[in-house]
């Protein structure tokens, strides 16, 4: 997989150069999937949904698959809750249902992220830069009694929400994805653990059994660096049946203003595309042994489209 998030759908969607353009590059580059930001109401409006049909028919005449992409720490029960976005998911799903072949998408990709405070109500529930080992078991909690029992519970909610995505969307033949934090398996030194299903592991391990694709959210311009953010993943993917081990994606991040060394559109001397699929190289030559491992994947269309060849 080569993945490109696409996040201002509403443009593209409507923007023929634009998509045009999107093309030109996909090729040059090699993308095999885009996900696009869509909400619920985007697979059922008249207008919106026609505007969908063209660009994913447009896609699959370029070998370029399709996924949906919605998320956001709002979704978390612990602020508005899943109901909406269920209903993209179910949105999506009859969507497939109503259009033609070359004209639907391949899968849902979720972006949440728990210690992220975007529209959440309670933000501090996962009590960021704390190990597991130094949250509070006497107190301090926001949601529940201690911080312990905050991010337990809520790590056991982002695991239930995709496993119900995953069987939505596994009922309809299509794939499940995730943009996963890379911090899973090393948070300050340590794993993020939680007990799911009478089984204690990380929560990282957890969610493998709800996805088709783990992506990596591996953001360095040092490619060493992005792919050991991505190492115990794969490791750990490749040890399982590969029947039902998810695929491991890594990522990278050329949309400018996320931070020097971070992102390729901010970092002297790596502000290029051809510096950027180079350097992609360099990370599958160190996860390419890793039977699990399948790809890297660019944030996003904005920031690929700004970098200069």
């Amino acid at each position: 997989m080569l993945g490109l998030w696409l996040w201002n759908s509403g443009e593209v969607l409507s923007d023929v150069p634009q998509q045009d353009q999107l093309v030109s590059l996909a090729r040059a580059a090699g993308i095999t999937d885009i996900f696009l930001y869509l909400t619920a109401p985007n697979y059922v409006n008249a207008a919106s949904r026609d505007l969908v049909r063209a660009f994913n028919a447009r896609m699959s005449q370029n070998n370029i698959h399709v996924w949906g992409l919605e998320g956001s720490r709002g979704y978390f029960s612990d602020a508005d809750g899943p109901a909406g976005f269920y209903r993209t998911i179910d949105n999506l799903i009859q969507f497939n249902k109503g259009v033609a072949v070359d004209e639907r998408f391949v899968g849902f990709q979720s972006d949440m992220e728990p210690q992220d405070g975007q529209e959440a109500s309670f933000k501090s529930t996962f009590h960021n830069d704390l190990t597991d080992a130094q949250l509070s078991t006497t107190g301090g909690g926001v949601w529940y009694a201690t911080q312990a029992q905050d991010r337990e519970m809520l790590m056991r909610d982002w695991l239930t929400i995709h496993k119900t995505a995953h069987d939505k969307l596994a009922a309809a033949g299509l794939k499940m994805a995730a943009s996963m934090p890379s911090w899973t398996e090393n948070y300050y030194g340590a794993p993020i653990s939680v007990t799911y299903n009478n089984v204690r592991q990380s929560v990282g391990m957890h969610m493998m059994n709800y996805l088709n694709e783990y992506i990596v959210m591996s953001y360095n311009t040092d490619p060493s660096d992005a792919a050991n953010r991505v190492l115990a993943q794969a490791q750990y993917a490749s040890t399982l049946p590969e029947a039902t081990r998810p695929h491991i994606s890594a990522s990278m991040e050329t949309h400018a203003g996320a931070a020097v060394n971070v992102s390729y559109g901010d970092t002297v001397g790596k502000q290029s595309r051809a510096t950027v699929l180079n350097d992609m190289d360099a990370i599958k030559t160190i996860l390419g042994k890793y039977p699990a491992f399948s790809g890297v994947s660019l944030h996003d269309w904005v920031g690929w489209k700004s970098l200069p060849n």
